[in-house]
């Protein structure tokens, strides 16, 4: 698809000198290779052309500086409008260093001056794959996304890229200008795919909130080894970033009892809603730190995930605990693939606009 895309002054692009590569192999003269380098961040672009140039055609180079040379000189050619070129040494590049996210997004980025969002995307995608943590693709992405009319991918995006740290000032407006949206016509609804073995054992509903605990039948709050939390949490104001705020701030208290503990981040598949989720593994508790009407065992483990939607938070918990085995137990067991992972990929929140669910 070829569209022409006008968002050509707001891209990001890897200005300057991209980084060098290791030097191994044969005896070589990088020399005019680094003085492109030089000559390309000072921004003197046909200097830079011209040394890299040189340093191509004279050949005793390794494969790394090879994929730097051209790299470096496809980044300059699309600064001075010369995309086929560019677009050719980039490629060029990608052939002596195919893993590179940043050929990939510079390439990307060219393609976006060409009017071709299809391999645009496409880059993007392959430098974000490679490294996830790329931020100038991420965004460039969802900027991309958002001038084809694909918003709901736009923003998920930006949310990404504001997870990663990223503060970039038009980034922040979208995402707060989606928090604040209020759709009179819009509702949301929670599902869990809630074990046949499991009840209801605790309900509260007020003006903050609503709490739901469930655990296995036979056991109850004073006494359980696993328990499945649901908790909506109103809030006064929309807050981006709130549902990573949350989940974390929940594995935090619950490992900040233990002896020993470690916490990691979970992926699960993304939605058009905003969620994040985490782990945390707690071995020898320190039960003097425990409210005593609160039922705790020796070791225990916890996955948590938090959604997003508009002024409500939804969390979901999963706990497990027991006083012989260790925290590590619920992936040496198989507890953790078979039973809490599927039901933690199965707790979703979904926005119902006008009788369609998102």
């Amino acid at each position: 698809m070829i569209l022409n895309l006008k968002i050509q002054t707001r891209y990001f692009a890897l200005a300057g000198l991209i980084a060098f590569f290791p030097v191994t192999g044969h005896a070589m003269d990088p020399t005019q290779c680094k003085r492109g380098a030089q000559a390309l961040d000072a921004k003197r672009i046909d200097e830079a052309i011209k040394l890299f140039t040189q340093c191509i055609e004279q050949g005793n180079l390794n494969e790394a500086y090879f994929a730097f040379a051209y790299l470096n000189r496809g980044s300059a050619f699309r600064h001075i409008g010369k995309l086929d070129k560019s677009i050719q040494d980039l490629s060029k590049a990608l052939t002596y260093a195919p893993n590179n996210a940043d050929a990939l997004a510079e390439r990307g980025t060219t393609w976006i001056k060409q009017n071709n969002a299809d391999m645009a995307i496409k880059d993007f995608t392959a430098a974000i794959q490679v490294d996830p943590k790329h931020l100038k693709s991420i965004i460039n992405r969802g900027l991309l996304y958002e001038a084809l009319g694909q918003n709901d991918k736009a923003l998920n995006d930006f949310q990404t890229a504001y997870d990663l740290g990223s503060r970039w000032q038009p980034i922040v407006d979208k995402l707060a200008q989606r928090n604040a949206q209020s759709n009179t016509d819009s509702t949301y609804e929670i599902s869990f795919p809630l074990p046949d073995d499991f009840k209801l054992a605790f309900k509260r509903n007020d003006d903050q909130g609503q709490m739901y605990q469930y655990v296995p039948k036979g056991e109850s709050l004073q006494k359980w080894g696993r328990m499945f939390t649901v908790v909506v949490s109103k809030l006064k104001q929309p807050i981006v970033g709130i549902e990573k705020a949350m989940t974390q701030n929940t594995i935090n208290t619950y490992i900040s009892q233990c002896g020993s503990a470690q916490s990691t981040a979970v992926a699960f598949p993304a939605g058009n809603i905003p969620s994040y989720a985490e782990a945390g593994y707690c071995d020898d508790v320190d039960k003097s730190k425990i409210p005593p009407q609160i039922h705790v065992r020796n070791n225990g483990f916890i996955l948590a995930k938090s959604y997003t939607a508009e002024k409500v938070v939804y969390s979901f918990q999963y706990e497990w605990q027991s006083d012989t085995e260790p925290s590590t137990f619920v992936k040496t067991s198989g507890l953790l693939t078979k039973d809490i992972m599927p039901l933690m990929t199965g707790a979703v929140v979904t926005k119902v606009v006008a009788g369609k669910t998102n």
